[in-house]
């Protein structure tokens, strides 16, 4: 029996108006993902989307069927779950810019069918932090996301 984990980061294209990109960015990364990880290791992926949950390539991510963009389907068989997608107030952002922004654009997306989360790391309230991020004690415009993982 094979003994591993699989685990993949990445930093998707940034920027309104690149909601395509960043779709074509995460097909790709699945499917190098599911050629590379033959040997069907758990599978962790997280990193900065520059996205929300129901943007085309979260929904790619967090869902095991088909979608459609300009003509173009989508497509993947893995069995991703987000480690935040029973918190619908969550966010990894808060900053200003143009305008302000509060969102979650960071994920962790595991093999639901293999690992289980136990664990999450503590997002601070809104009311935790100073105006926006970064501050001294919050060194990026994003919030540190963790959890642990048991297998199942």
């Amino acid at each position: 029996m094979n003994n591993g984990i699989c685990v993949a980061t990445t930093h998707l294209k940034a920027k309104v108006g690149f909601e395509k990109t960043r779709l074509e960015q995460g097909q790709y990364l699945l499917n190098e993902i599911t050629k590379f990880n033959s040997s069907k290791f758990p599978l962790i992926i997280c990193g900065d989307f520059n996205d929300i949950p129901e943007s085309p390539v979260c929904l790619l991510f967090a869902q095991n069927a088909p979608i459609e963009v300009d003509g173009k389907t989508y497509s993947h068989h893995l069995p991703l779950k987000s480690i935040h997608s029973s918190a619908p107030s969550y966010y990894t952002t808060y900053k200003k810019r143009e305008v302000e922004v509060c969102r979650t654009i960071d994920y962790i997306w595991y093999s639901s069918d293999s690992l289980t989360v136990t664990h999450t790391l503590s997002i601070p309230l809104l009311t935790e932090l100073p105006e926006r991020l970064p501050a001294s004690y919050y060194p990026s415009d994003h919030l540190a996301i963790s959890c642990k993982f048991e297998l199942k």
